[in-house]
C-alpha cells in the first residue's frame, strides 16, 4: 500500500506541471508581495526577472498577474454621493432658514439642481471608476527549499 501512495505521488507530479515552469516570459509578477518584475525563466536555483536574478531561498512566495479588476460599481456610489452632497452644501450655504416662501423657492431650486447633479455624479464616477484598474495576483507553485536541497513544488488547478 506505501508503495502504491509514492507511485500515486510521482505520477502526481509527472502529471501535474508545476505553476513556475508554465509561466511565459513576459509575465508580470510580484515576489514576496512588494517586487513588481517582468519573468524571464526559472531554472532549479532561482528565478530571472528582468530585474536580476532572485535565489528561491529569497523567496517566499511568488504570485503572477492575471488580470485586472475594475472599480465601477465604487465609481458609480461615489458619483452619487458627490452628485448628492452637491444640492445639501449649496442649499445649506445659501437657503436663508427664515421658513419663508423665499427659503422654500431656494431649497426647491436646489431640489433641482440635485435632480440632476446626482444622476451626473453617478454617470461621471462610473466612467472613472470603469478606467481605473486594480491588477489581480494569483500565487504560483515554485519548488520550496529544504534544508540545504531543493524540493519539489506542484500547484493543483480543477
Amino acid at each position: 500500500m506505501r508503495s502504491l501512495n509514492k507511485l500515486a505521488w510521482l505520477t502526481a507530479l509527472l502529471v501535474v506541471p508545476g505553476g513556475l515552469a508554465a509561466q511565459n516570459p513576459g509575465s508580470t509578477v510580484r515576489v514576496n508581495g512588494e517586487t513588481l518584475a517582468t519573468f524571464q525563466r526559472a531554472d532549479s536555483s532561482g528565478v530571472y526577472l528582468n530585474t536580476g536574478f532572485i535565489p528561491f531561498d529569497q523567496v517566499e512566495y511568488l504570485e503572477i498577474r492575471t488580470g485586472f479588476k475594475r472599480k465601477t460599481l465604487e465609481g458609480v456610489l461615489l458619483g452619487a454621493l458627490a452628485g448628492l452632497a452637491v444640492p445639501i452644501v449649496g442649499g445649506s450655504l445659501t437657503c436663508s432658514g427664515d421658513n419663508g416662501l423665499g427659503d422654500l423657492a431656494c431649497v426647491l431650486t436646489w431640489g433641482y439642481i440635485g435632480l440632476a447633479s446626482v444622476p451626473v455624479g453617478t454617470l461621471a464616477g462610473g466612467v472613472i471608476g470603469y478606467n481605473m484598474k486594480t491588477p489581480i495576483f494569483e500565487p504560483v507553485a515554485f519548488p520550496p527549499v529544504f534544508g540545504n536541497g531543493i524540493g519539489v513544488g506542484f500547484h493543483l488547478r480543477f
